[in-house]
């Protein structure tokens, strides 16, 4: 596969002879889970690699309730396994504590993102023996 960059565009030449354009990933960010007062896992799909497999896929995240969070920002991240859909866990959080998630693909054209979602981490953990005290209450 041979790349070549024409003013802004970037193409790519495929086995087949033919020439294709390379765009920014295109994906979504699906759902965000709350698995301890420290710790969210994050779920992302990619649903086109921008004609050229992406290099890097993860999650951006910061503090707050507004604004979007970039790579610039914290973030996890892993190779691209191929699939389309992932999931990570983002650890280290301060509990009660509101953060911005988007998902995020990269590829030789750059980074693009999901949309970005909210969520903020519980003050206590509940165990199970908690949830027991609860129901016979």
């Amino acid at each position: 596969m041979k790349t070549t960059v024409s003013g802004n565009d970037i193409w790519t030449f495929l086995t087949s002879g033919t020439w294709t354009p390379t765009l920014l990933p295109v994906l979504t960010t699906d759902l965000l889970t709350i698995v301890t007062t420290t710790s969210i896992t994050a779920n992302g799909t990619v649903t086109t690699g921008g004609g050229q497999n992406q290099t890097v896929q993860g999650f951006a995240y910061k503090v707050g309730t507004s604004g979007d969070p970039t790579t610039a920002d914290s973030v996890v991240n892993q190779a691209v396994s191929g699939a389309n859909s992932y999931q990570l866990s983002i650890t280290g959080l301060t509990p009660n504590t509101s953060y911005r998630v988007p998902a995020y693909a990269t590829n030789a054209v750059g980074t693009t993102y999901g949309a970005t979602l909210g969520i903020t981490t519980p003050i206590n953990s509940v165990t199970a023996g908690d949830m027991m005290e609860l129901l016979l209450a």
